[in-house]
């Protein structure tokens, strides 16, 4: 069944930091860790080439909730909630505080539910688990003013580093494993390495054995999220909520898992750090007119709810596109610090900002996969000199992009998240 409309409808959006599709049984991993949400997805519509506008939560999260790349505008919370809808987020992510100036994510928030900024581990991180947001989330569910429609924002941190999934969900490795076998963050810090070489790179000093035991760790982070989304929707679906519910699925960023030597993102504009997962169940449908093969971006999710939702949105004043219509040529874009990565169809062009304006520096022909090895650059020159027009078309609106997330990433520096 398809609907193109929900016009009554409340919103969930459901993001999980960190979450590789290649790693859901949602998409076909070999290891079932989604189970609940494979069940819960699998009559609505599930984007196969879901990418986000940048692979570190902090501009990718506010760019999702404008639609825009600069992020500016009215956040997605204050639309709804000018149309009378109650609004509420529980979220697990330190860095919300540490770049919380203007209230960048919270606007628009009736109810703003985040730990608080002394809850965290060794490294900074969240230590607020999928299950106190989830109960966190359902406790507001059951005190909200029934007379009114709600968007409910849920964010969990658990599959980001390190990987220590509570024991009941360590079932993938060799055996149970230690907590201190998930902490490779602080494994490759102590490693020995070049004095050039970020430590990131320095995934050299694990064997495979220890690599497959991350994996392993890291598939079980994933698996205790889906069981708590699972006891979200199981609840949402008691109070009869989900056939009035459009519900929205998806991550801030990937993550490098040791492929070539390297762990971790916010490095690059590769597909690992880019490609999320991005479902849409509306009332338990899949959306009407759209090809799920097709790439698009984590900031459609603004437009088409809103369409959903019957609320209308400018066009004119974001850069995401409704997943209710059909965008034959569609052109999606990322940015960090000072790369921009346009991606048509299957083909990714990379371009540096230097003194000269952006120079491309790689093209690649993915045809479905995560490989990036073969650079095209030179040898598809048609190509190339297309995508480079359509950066041009936006050439100053990337380049105020290019000096925000390059201040970004100072900023995340300062903070050893980088």
């Amino acid at each position: 069944m398809e609907r193109t409309s929900c016009r009554d409808c409340n919103l969930i959006l459901i993001t999980v930091d960190t979450l590789r599709p290649d790693h859901m049984g949602l998409y076909g991993y070999r290891r079932d860790t989604t189970p609940h949400l494979s069940r819960f997805f699998g009559l609505a519509s599930v984007f196969k080439k879901a990418i986000s506008p940048a692979p570190c939560t902090v501009p990718a999260v506010k760019q999702m909730l404008s639609g825009s790349l600069l992020a500016g505008g009215t956040r997605l919370a204050e639309v709804l909630k000018a149309n009378r809808y109650q609004t509420a987020a529980v979220v697990s992510q330190q860095l919300f505080h540490a770049f919380a100036k203007s209230d960048q994510y919270a606007r628009g928030f009736d109810r703003w539910d985040i730990q608080e900024p002394t809850e965290v581990d060794r490294y900074g991180m969240s230590q607020r688990t999928a299950a106190e947001v989830t109960a966190r989330a359902l406790h507001w569910l059951g005190k909200r003013d029934r007379s009114k429609k709600f968007f409910l924002w849920l964010h969990y941190f658990d599959p980001h580093d390190p990987y220590q999934p509570p024991e009941a969900f360590r079932f993938y490795g060799p055996g149970a494993a230690t907590s201190a076998r998930g902490d490779r963050r602080g494994l490759l810090q102590q490693a020995e390495k070049p004095a050039w070489l970020p430590w990131q790179r320095a995934g050299a000093i694990f064997s495979s054995e220890q690599t497959s035991q991350f994996l392993a760790l890291y598939d079980g982070e994933i698996r205790y999220v889906d069981e708590q989304i699972g006891r979200l929707l199981r609840n949402l679906s008691d109070l009869d909520l989900l056939s009035s519910s459009v519900v929205v699925l998806t991550a801030d960023h990937g993550e490098r898992l040791g492929e070539d030597n390297t762990w971790d993102h916010c490095l690059s504009l590769h597909e690992r750090e880019l490609r999320v997962p991005l479902a849409v169940s509306v009332a338990g449908a899949r959306l009407g007119r759209r090809d799920t093969d097709a790439p698009v971006s984590t900031l459609d999710v603004y437009p088409t709810v809103l369409d959903l939702l019957g609320l209308g949105y400018e066009p004119d004043g974001i850069d995401g596109r409704t997943l209710l219509k059909r965008w034959p040529g569609r052109v999606v874009c990322s940015i960090f610090s000072s790369e921009v990565m346009v991606r048509r169809g299957e083909w990714k062009l990379y371009a540096h900002n230097s003194r000269r304006g952006y120079l491309p520096t790689k093209l690649v022909d993915l045809a479905g996969r995560l490989d990036e090895e073969t650079n095209l650059l030179r040898d598809r020159p048609r190509i190339r000199g297309e995508l480079m027009r359509e950066l041009a078309n936006s050439l100053q609106q990337m380049q105020a992009v290019s000096e925000s997330t390059s201040e970004t990433v100072k900023q995340l520096k300062a903070l050893g998240y980088i």
